[in-house]
């Protein structure tokens, strides 16, 4: 829709138009349901620490106590970097996807079923590599426990933890 709008308003989108596209949207859809991503993250996390039982028995339990120990502001805790997680997501599938796909067309391949297989995997690729850096910090920024006030107890934020995470793993925290 995004895209379909740019197109009329601008013209054919080039590459800068879809990635806005898928820029926008992708981080709009990750700011609304941040709630569901939050309460995934956390239930992963908690399913991994071994040192106490699971905090949470099922989705709606942690639901509930998410809101009855941190209200509804808590529920979105994290909506920054998941929504930049999200934007660089869309961004980067919906642009390369239509750009590999015209390039690919342009070089004789034919419009079928190998051509939408190979497209997809080329720009799902970019999507991954744009996107796990974003992943990182999204993912250690939702599972981190949080003090009585509603603050991070291992990152103040997602610099800090990009801060943080460099300096005790380099760049290889990233991927």
């Amino acid at each position: 829709m995004a895209k379909q709008h740019l197109d009329q308003e601008y013209g054919e989108s080039g590459v800068k138009g879809k990635a806005a596209a898928g820029f926008l949207t992708g981080g709009l859809s990750a700011a609304v349901c941040n709630p569901t991503d939050l309460i995934k993250v956390r239930m992963q996390a908690d399913g991994v620490r071994l040192e106490s039982p699971p905090s949470y028995r099922s989705i709606s339990h942690a639901l509930r106590t998410t809101l009855a120990e941190e209200g509804v502001r808590g529920l979105y805790k994290g909506v920054g970097p998941t929504s930049a997680r999200a934007s660089v997501v869309a961004a980067a599938e919906l642009a390369s996807y239509d750009e590999v796909k015209g390039s690919l067309l342009n070089c004789g391949v034919s419009n079928g079923l190998p051509l939408h297989v190979t497209t997809s995997l080329i720009s799902g690729f970019m999507a991954t590599i744009c996107s796990s850096p974003f992943d990182v910090v999204k993912s250690r920024i939702l599972s981190q426990p949080y003090d009585r006030n509603g603050k991070g107890i291992w990152y103040a934020g997602p610099i800090d933890c990009v801060r943080k995470s460099l300096k005790s793993e380099g760049i290889s925290f990233m991927w």
